[in-house]
């Protein structure tokens, strides 16, 4: 019941939808309303216009400067099956909650509250962090590349949907580790940093 819910949640705040080819930024859909495909409500009419959301130009805290790092720092951590760095290189509580408007997809998520999501979220991908690691860590895999398949352009963010890590492992094969749920890219600061785990 706590994977459903959060996925639900997940969904309302990073606007996952199923359909988008590689590396295209997701515009607005206009099906109408639901969990799977959240989108903003038009405002009614003569209703305030409501605030334009900044994140301001202050380097993700946790963030590296490229997805190449960020997966390098990644594979390492995993190979030393050291969760600590692995939740050094992902958004914190704190900096959720700041970049927590430019994140929500839907006037549901505003009632919710960057407190309940993160508490959500949290849960959730560290759950699957250490699920990695339990799976993944100590097989000395060699970090080859982080790509972004799908991302989404937000406020002041780029969100980059399930980025697709591929390492090599001790024979020479190459494996596509399914361990990153989101990446979130300031381009303003060029750097990037994990947002969720995923399994």
């Amino acid at each position: 019941m706590r994977r459903v819910a959060w996925v639900m949640a997940l969904g309302l705040v990073v606007g996952c939808t199923s359909d988008d080819p590689p590396g295209k930024i997701s515009p607005p859909r206009d099906e109408g309303v639901s969990a799977e495909e959240p989108v903003l409500e038009e405002p009614a009419a003569g209703a305030p216009a409501a605030a334009p959301v900044d994140v301001g130009g202050e380097p993700l805290r946790a963030g590296l400067g490229s997805l190449e790092a960020l997966g390098r720092a990644v594979v390492d951590g995993l190979d030393a099956q050291d969760a600590a760095a692995l939740r050094a290189v992902a958004v914190d509580e704190a900096e959720y909650t700041r970049l927590y408007p430019a994140l929500i997809s839907h006037p549901n998520m505003a009632r919710l509250g960057a407190g309940l999501a993160w508490t959500n979220q949290a849960a959730e991908s560290l759950g699957d962090m250490d699920r990695a690691i339990r799976e993944h860590g100590g097989k000395g895999y060699v970090f080859v590349a982080l790509e972004s398949t799908r991302s989404e352009a937000r406020p002041g963010l780029v969100v980059h949907r399930e980025p697709r890590l591929v390492v090599r492992d001790a024979q020479g094969t190459e494996l596509e580790l399914p361990i990153l749920g989101t990446v979130l890219e300031h381009p303003r600061s060029g750097t990037f940093a994990v947002l969720t785990y995923t399994h």
